[in-house]
């Protein structure tokens, strides 16, 4: 168990380094240091070429809080898998924490979702603006969005049920545990 703690401490790490890169990527480039033909500003979202730099940068900044909100996610499950290399496994507080983590992670899914939709719906409301009537426009483009976002907030929603199955069976082995102790 204590071997793949450690993995599991590295791997999470190794996400934590590449979100950072990323923010310092989209940085770079709402700064004009790095020039472009198109703008990736995350969650799968690519600006085209003729967008203007202040869009950009607000739509970066926009995409970027969500997965500033992710570090810190991490960094807590980081915490708790060091517990686990210590062999501390069944405890009331680790359920705890990792049942935390996995709300966090459940508000960063809605918060992702919401701000893909909006974004994408945007995007596609100015790409396919024809005449007709708005609010058909805007429904067309929020749906269209929908569909995209499901397919990519999916796997992290799966990835949270998942983290609250395990966080609940370390309460309930925590509470077994305890019980075990206390007969003779």
């Amino acid at each position: 168990m204590k071997q793949y703690s450690k993995y599991l401490s590295f791997v999470i790490s190794l996400i934590i380094a590449k979100i950072i890169f990323d923010l310092i990527n989209r940085l770079l480039i709402s700064i004009n240091i790095l020039n472009l033909k198109y703008y990736n500003i995350g969650l799968n979202i690519i600006l085209p070429e003729t967008t203007s730099i202040t869009t950009f940068r607000i739509l970066s900044l926009i995409t970027a809080l969500p997965l500033i909100y992710v570090v810190f996610q991490l960094i807590a499950f980081r915490k708790i898998s060091k517990k686990l290399e210590k062999n501390i496994i069944f405890t009331n507080e680790s359920g705890t924490n990792l049942n935390l983590v996995a709300n966090g992670f459940l508000f960063f899914t809605l918060l992702v979702g919401v701000t893909k939709v909006f974004i994408e719906a945007y995007l596609n409301y100015i790409n396919n603006h024809t005449t007709g009537r708005i609010t058909r426009l805007i429904g067309t483009a929020i749906g269209e969005s929908i569909i995209d976002t499901i397919f990519y907030i999916l796997p992290i929603l799966v990835a949270t049920i998942f983290i609250k199955i395990i966080a609940k069976l370390l309460i309930d082995g925590s509470l077994i545990k305890q019980e075990n102790d206390l007969t003779i």
